[in-house]
């Protein structure tokens, strides 16, 4: 695992509770950017350690010159946007969103890792994230297709439930969400069993700040996006209809799904194969990024898969190359690619 030594703070040395005391927000709220990025590394850590991963990806905290974006995730590093969750942000996001898109990124690191044989995953995980990595297909009309959705958009709210439902960034969305949830109210929990009067008190502003995390996700959190999506498409299960799409297009198979459902899933992947090709004419690529969520994440979307060809490559589309280069400079090249293919009607991006 990465290191989380900082500060003579060994951050691996605590237990859970210990160490997500750290993402409320009268502790967070004091820690400079080094310090934000080392527990946010020990919490990928910890996530990819739950998985079954050996290690987790490096976490970079670092301006990625686009509010929209709150995080990616490239082959081994995850990038998570300085304006969005450093000392400094304009948008003050809290703890819990921090923690969150961490989580999802690292997910989308263990799916990479599930497909080459490097962490374990059930044969139904196995055989939904394969066909969601990022790979060239030949769609039912002739067309060639990236089997990762980015969310073009080509139909507005049908994209963004193609997007949010496909096999990788549904995973990542639950297990982040599922995850975050699950320390707000244990931490919750600590908190409301303090005995000294006085430090209960001193933690009010803690509570609240992490009932209100939790109360935004079960009100307006992934789960309520991707009904609401559903009832879009007139579908009760749009996450599974969504998965037969993407599984009988790349594995070649013809098992029952929505015809709405499939035609817009083949639409995606055309407008993604041709967004990608369009991107990497005139390029060189190197290792680097997609992105994580679109964190659009409101938000709205993660993005992640494997590359097919590089780290580059994965969900869809290339991104813009980075190797060699100053987290300052990819967060640039960032920019650039993101004012071309992240939508205005984007929030924030986790990929």
């Amino acid at each position: 695992m990465n290191s989380t030594k900082a500060m003579g703070i060994q951050y691996d040395q605590m237990t859970d509770d210990q160490f997500y005391a750290l993402f409320r927000d009268s502790s967070y709220k004091d820690l400079n950017d080094a310090a934000r990025q080392e527990i946010l590394q020990e919490a990928a850590n910890r996530s990819a350690k739950m998985d079954g991963e050996d290690h987790a990806a490096t976490v970079v905290l670092t301006d990625l010159h686009d509010p929209r974006i709150a995080g990616l995730q490239s082959g081994e590093t995850i990038y998570l946007n300085s304006a969005y969750y450093g000392e400094k942000a304009a948008a003050k996001a809290s703890p819990m969103e921090a923690l969150e898109t961490v989580l999802h990124e690292e997910r989308h690191h263990y799916q990479e890792m599930a497909v080459q044989g490097l962490a374990p995953a059930s044969p139904e995980q196995l055989k939904a994230f394969q066909a969601n990595m990022g790979t060239e297909v030949q769609l039912s009309d002739g067309r060639k297709g990236y089997t990762y959705a980015t969310g073009a958009p080509t139909s507005g709210q049908l994209s963004d439930g193609i997007y949010r439902a496909q096999p990788i960034e549904s995973d990542a969305y639950r297990t982040s969400e599922e995850r975050t949830k699950a320390i707000a109210n244990r931490q919750t929990e600590l908190m409301n069993n303090e005995k000294n009067p006085i430090v209960w008190l001193l933690n009010s502003g803690d509570k609240n700040a992490m009932s209100k995390y939790v109360q935004n996700v079960d009100k307006a959190g992934y789960d309520q996006q991707i009904q609401n999506a559903g009832r879009i498409f007139g579908v009760n299960n749009l996450e599974a209809e969504v998965k037969t799409a993407f599984t009988n297009i790349f594995y070649n198979e013809s098992r029952r799904v929505n015809p709405v459902v499939s035609f817009m899933v083949e639409m995606e992947q055309a407008a993604s194969y041709t967004q990608n090709n369009t991107q990497t004419q005139g390029q060189s690529q190197g290792q680097g990024q997609t992105y994580g969520q679109a964190q659009t994440r409101g938000q709205a979307g993660n993005g992640r898969a494997p590359n097919a060809q590089n780290s580059l490559t994965q969900h869809g589309l290339s991104t813009p190359g980075n190797s060699g280069l100053t987290a300052a400079e990819t967060g640039g090249r960032w920019a650039q690619w993101a004012a071309q293919h992240v939508s205005a009607q984007s929030s924030v991006i986790k990929r």
